[in-house]
């Protein structure tokens, strides 16, 4: 496994990769950290403030699996709320991230015909909806290339519920309203 650490302070990224001294207060937090990564294959890079808002933006306000609370999605991102899975409400997002994507397949919904792959989250593997890939309908294209987070199993950062179903069935989407 290798992990990456990106900051947007260079003299912490310099201190972790041993560029620059840290200063005694700290040089053994930093050599602990250092022995802590070590087995990981780890790098450590700096990147500016403004390549770092986006997750700074997530971790404040993002859309997160019900499961394991990896960030999904932004508010901002909602196009809809009016959509239905199987499973009860869903959004409609313009982006979504930290996902993997299934296999396409043809699903019949209540809007038509589409052509849709489940998305998991990377983190714990659980199905969290569906990302359009094709319309065959015209009144349907706008959903191409969007996502369907279903609501049960998305949570939003400031919902505190514990909550944890987990269902290893695929995903049969229904449609929207």
């Amino acid at each position: 496994m290798r992990l990456i650490v990106e900051s947007d302070c260079r003299l912490v990224v310099d201190w972790l990769n041993g560029a620059v001294d840290p200063p005694p207060y700290i040089s053994s937090k930093v050599r602990s950290l250092k022995g802590l990564l070590s087995d990981w294959g780890w790098t450590v890079r700096w990147i500016p403030r403004v390549g770092n808002t986006a997750a700074d933006q997530l971790a404040k306000e993002g859309i997160g699996c019900k499961f394991c609370r990896t960030h999904l999605a932004l508010p901002d991102d909602i196009v809809s709320k009016s959509f239905h899975s199987r499973r009860g409400k869903a959004y409609l997002f313009n982006n979504a991230v930290n996902i993997t994507i299934g296999t396409l397949e043809e699903r019949m919904m209540l809007s038509g015909m589409h052509t849709v792959a489940d998305i998991f989250c990377c983190c714990c593997g659980q199905i969290v909806g569906w990302k359009y890939e094709a319309a065959h309908e015209k009144s349907q294209k706008y959903k191409e290339g969007k996502f369907v987070l279903e609501r049960g199993r998305i949570v939003d950062e400031n919902d505190s519920s514990s909550e944890v179903y987990i269902d290893t069935r695929p995903s049969m989407s229904d449609g929207e309203d």
